[in-house]
């Protein structure tokens, strides 16, 4: 493009209609913030309880992984000492709960165990669990373990009834609970 002596930068860079580019640039950078701002902000809306979810998703996994853990070492404590152990303290296991306060409770010592695990604050969403074992053939020493969760988020301390074994060797988990 060839300048003439009197023409203006500004008229040396216009587009088509004589509108110079950076207005165009000005333009095209408003168009996108209007546009991206709302597309943003229903993202953020739908991202937030997400995130928030998988939190107490996490959490939860702690309990069940937990007593998944005691379950284990119930089963090699009975192994070793003819009956199950009456406190966590007395299994070989560092557990450092964080979310859930942990409870053994004895059916009978020497044929099943429970274990809870009850959230600690009761205004996170958490739900509350019961990890079983029982034994089935002490000729044997055949075991069924497993872990019983609350369908809802609990927020009160876990009372009994506990599982029960079915005479068809099945465990059912309390009401309101589903066997994990």
């Amino acid at each position: 493009m060839t300048k003439k002596p009197n023409e203006s930068i500004a008229e040396e860079t216009a587009r088509p209609g004589k509108i110079p580019n950076f207005v165009w640039l000005l333009g095209g950078c408003s168009c996108f913030g209007v546009g991206c701002l709302p597309i943003m902000g229903i993202l953020v809306t739908i991202i937030i309880p997400s995130l928030l979810n998988v939190s107490g998703t996490n959490r939860n996994s702690e309990a069940k992984a937990t007593l998944g853990t005691v379950n284990r070492a119930q089963q090699a404590y009975h192994l070793a000492n003819g009956s199950f152990s009456n406190s966590i303290e007395k299994l070989d296991e560092k557990l450092g709960p964080k979310f859930f306060a942990y409870q053994v409770v004895l059916n009978a010592p020497k044929l099943s165990v429970f274990t809870t695990a009850t959230p600690v604050d009761p205004t996170q969403k958490l739900k509350s669990y019961v990890g079983f074992v029982f034994l089935v053939n002490p000729a044997t020493s055949e075991f069924i373990s497993g872990v019983c969760g609350t369908e809802n988020p609990s927020r009160k301390q876990l009372v009994l009834p506990l599982p029960k074994m079915s005479s068809k060797k099945v465990v059912e988990c309390p009401l309101s609970f589903n066997l994990l």
